[in-house]
């Protein structure tokens, strides 16, 4: 069975931890903002590579421009709708005109892993690939 399914978006992953990180005492992490991800930068057709391999079923990527994908977000409605501008970037993080295109060059890999997910949970990211097969159900 083939499917298709479009995630214009996202700009990279946030891990997910096997259980609630230890917090280590009230308010450690009280009001904090953490950036986190995997032990390796997954490109987006990596992505639906290991997903279609944990589901054992073909998925394609499709590649759409900022302009496409704003469509398919607003008609989406919701979240993805009211945000559509800036998870695109039309806008920036204080609501000015931007362009999409100067966020196609950056290269998020080229700062390597963030530390974060181990310091915050206490153990090491999981890949994306444990990840997928963790949740396989949930793309069936």
């Amino acid at each position: 069975m083939s499917r298709t399914r479009t995630c214009p978006g996202a700009r990279y992953t946030k891990a997910t931890s096997r259980s609630p990180p230890p917090l280590g005492g009230a308010g450690r992490h009280a009001g904090a903002a953490y950036d986190l991800n995997g032990p390796e930068f997954t490109s987006y057709r990596d992505q639906v590579r290991v997903l279609a391999e944990a589901i054992g079923e073909e998925i394609r990527f499709e590649r759409v421009t900022p302009e496409e994908a704003r469509e398919l977000y607003r008609r989406q409605g919701g979240f993805a709708a009211d945000n559509a501008d800036f998870l695109l970037g039309f806008t920036d993080y204080s609501g000015n005109d931007a362009d999409p295109a100067d966020a196609a060059d950056f290269d998020l890999a080229s700062y390597g892993p963030f530390p974060t997910s181990e310091a915050v949970t206490g153990r090491p990211a999981r890949t994306f690939a444990e990840w997928a097969g963790e949740h396989a159900a949930d793309f069936r």
